[in-house]
C-alpha cells in the first residue's frame, strides 16, 4: 500500500501543482476584465463567470501594444510616456531598475541566463549551479582586477530568488548542460539528474 500510495503521490502532486499555477496564471491576467464597462463584463452577458477570456483580452493588449509600439506614432508615444514617468522621483526609480531588467531577460539579443556554470559557493569546496548573466561594466569594473564575469545563483526549490556575484572567469566551470536542464536540476534540488553526466570545461 505504501508503494501505491507514493506512486499516487508522484503522478498527482506534479498535475496539482501545474494546474494550481495555471489557475493562478489565469486568474491573474482575467483582472484586465475591469477595464471593460459593467455592461461588457461576461458575468452581465452570459449570466455566469467565464474563466480565461480576461486572459485572451490581456494576450490582445500586450499584442496590440507591440505592434503600435512598431510604428513612429507609438514609438514617439512610448517615449514621451518614459519621458514623464522618469520625472516623477520614487517612480522613476522603480520603472528604470524594472525596465533593464525586463529588457534584458526578453530581449533576443540580451545575455540573461546565457549558459549554465559550475561554481564554488558559499564556500571554497562547496559546489553549486549559477548562471552566467553578463560581466561587470562601469565604475565596478575598473575596481575589479582581472576578468570577472556576472552570475546569478538561484535558490533551491525556488529559483526566483539568489543571489548575485561577480566572480573570476578562471574560478567557474561551463557546463555542457542547457539552461533549461540545469534550472530543473535546481528545482529538483539534485532529484531530477540530467539524463547524461555533464561534461564540463574550465574556462
Amino acid at each position: 500500500m505504501r508503494k501505491y500510495f507514493i506512486t499516487g503521490l508522484l503522478i498527482l502532486v506534479p498535475l496539482a501543482i501545474t494546474l494550481w499555477v495555471l489557475h493562478s496564471v489565469i486568474s491573474t491576467m482575467d483582472q484586465s476584465l475591469l477595464l471593460l464597462p459593467a455592461q461588457w463584463q461576461p458575468e452581465q452577458l452570459f449570466g455566469f463567470k467565464v474563466l480565461g477570456i480576461g486572459t485572451i483580452l490581456t494576450l490582445l493588449i500586450v499584442f496590440v501594444t507591440g505592434l503600435l509600439a512598431q510604428n513612429f506614432i507609438g514609438n514617439y508615444v512610448v517615449e514621451a510616456w518614459e519621458a514623464l514617468l522618469k520625472r516623477i522621483p520614487i517612480v522613476n526609480s522603480i520603472y528604470s531598475s524594472v525596465k533593464q531588467v525586463s529588457d534584458t531577460l526578453f530581449s533576443s539579443s540580451g545575455n540573461a541566463f546565457s549558459k549554465a556554470l559550475l561554481v564554488q559557493y558559499p564556500r571554497e569546496g562547496s559546489w553549486t549551479i549559477a548562471f552566467l548573466t553578463g560581466v561587470p561594466g562601469g565604475a565596478v569594473a575598473s575596481h575589479l582586477m582581472g576578468e570577472y564575469i556576472s552570475i546569478y545563483v538561484p535558490t533551491t526549490p525556488n529559483p526566483t530568488s539568489g543571489f548575485f556575484l561577480m566572480v573570476p572567469k578562471a574560478d567557474t566551470i561551463e557546463l555542457d548542460m542547457s539552461v533549461d536542464a540545469a534550472l530543473k536540476y535546481v528545482v529538483s534540488m539534485g532529484v531530477v539528474a540530467p539524463d547524461a553526466l555533464p561534461q564540463v570545461k574550465n574556462k
